[in-house]
């Protein structure tokens, strides 16, 4: 596996943000779901627009529903670490992943961690890893193919470099019993200052087995073209802000969002070879974004004075043009949205604090 510099002359393009009032969209109203609990929520995931998989934000706990939202069942994944985030290729198979970044004095006990199940959240099954690395993002494009990134180890000495330092990155192709760990080659030749800059990756998203996009602190933009062996550095170097999350709708069509209290949004229609800038937008800081076709993407977040998680005002923020231009919409929540997935064009499903669950359906 090895880091590929882009080109020489790669360059960002500015792109034009047009914010509307909130709900002054008329393709899309949102409403606020009973979600039956006042826990925060951190990641969803929906494979169809009546099936979907929420993580707490805490614990191993997950909620699910199978009618679009009506009712939710509670389910324990059998893990015994926090989980991060979670990835259905279908109804019946998903990946969910996290693992245990707090361990004062021993930083070798720190590991990430996955669980799977094939029946629709019934049962859950431990994934086989040895990593130091917690992981924050996963995608599974296939039945049996899934890509997860995550954390640094805290093992990581900055001042020699070394594997420690290189971001999490594992790859599966049974539907996650079994994992392999890739180590960014300038870590591995422990060659610093490139490795220590190898930054953490919060998201990634495949729109193929072979294709995906990850992404991370500093702005970092990560892509494969071959299941995951080697990872192309697309970073625009705009702002150095941190990507929180990437969706893509096609092979050449994704959108990241991240920011520092205030929106940065970039896209791509080229596969990642060049990035779109909308610069910095004074609507508060997205966390999420899904979009389920090339014209179509939802981004959820929070603004506001709050403190907290899931003290912030809800954002919810939709683009119909590929992410070059993007409607306010009215969230109608009263706390900050972390995630969101929309199966299809109109139907997404965002989550946040206190049990916070919104959706806009066909």
């Amino acid at each position: 596996m090895f880091l590929i510099p882009l080109a020489a002359g790669t360059v960002a393009l500015s792109v034009a943000l047009v914010v509307h009032s909130r709900g002054s969209n008329p393709q899309t109203s949102w409403r606020q779901l009973t979600s039956e609990t006042s826990s925060d929520l951190r990641a969803v995931s929906c494979p169809t627009a009546k099936v979907c998989f929420i993580l707490k934000a805490r614990g191993e706990n997950m909620l699910v529903t199978h009618d679009a939202g009506a009712s939710w069942s509670a389910t324990t994944a059998g893990a015994s670490d926090d989980l991060h985030a979670v990835s259905c290729f279908d109804a019946n198979r998903c990946v969910a992943v996290g693992g245990v970044s707090v361990c004062p004095g021993a930083p070798a006990q720190c590991h990430g961690s996955a669980v799977f199940t094939v029946d629709g959240g019934s049962t859950w099954r431990q994934g086989h890893l040895r990593t130091t690395r917690v992981l924050d993002g996963v995608s599974c494009p296939g039945a049996l193919v899934c890509v997860a990134v995550g954390s640094l180890s805290n093992a990581c000495n900055s001042f020699v470099g070394g594997p420690d330092c290189s971001p999490a990155i594992l790859t599966t192709s049974d539907g996650g019993s079994t994992w392999i760990e890739h180590v960014l080659p300038a870590c591995e030749a422990q060659a610093p200052p490139a490795c220590i800059t190898g930054p953490s990756l919060s998201a990634v998203s495949c729109a193929s087995p072979q294709r995906c996009i990850a992404v991370g602190a500093d702005e970092t933009i990560l892509g494969t073209r071959d299941a995951g062996e080697t990872w192309v550095s697309q970073t625009p170097a705009t702002s150095g802000d941190t990507l929180d999350a990437v969706g893509c709708a096609d092979l050449d069509h994704c959108v990241a969002v991240g920011g520092g209290g205030e929106a940065h949004i970039l896209a791509t229609s080229d596969g990642g070879d060049n990035w779109s800038s909308a610069g910095h937008l004074d609507l508060g800081d997205p966390l999420g974004v899904s979009c389920p076709r090339v014209t179509f993407c939802v981004a959820v977040g929070g603004s506001g004075g709050g403190f907290g998680f899931g003290r912030l005002d809800p954002v919810i923020l939709m683009s119909d043009d590929g992410g070059k231009t993007w409607l306010d919409q009215a969230a109608l929540g009263s706390r900050e949205l972390t995630a969101v997935s929309c199966p299809i064009v109109n139907s997404c499903f965002a989550v946040g604090g206190a049990g916070t669950v919104e959706a806009t359906l066909p």
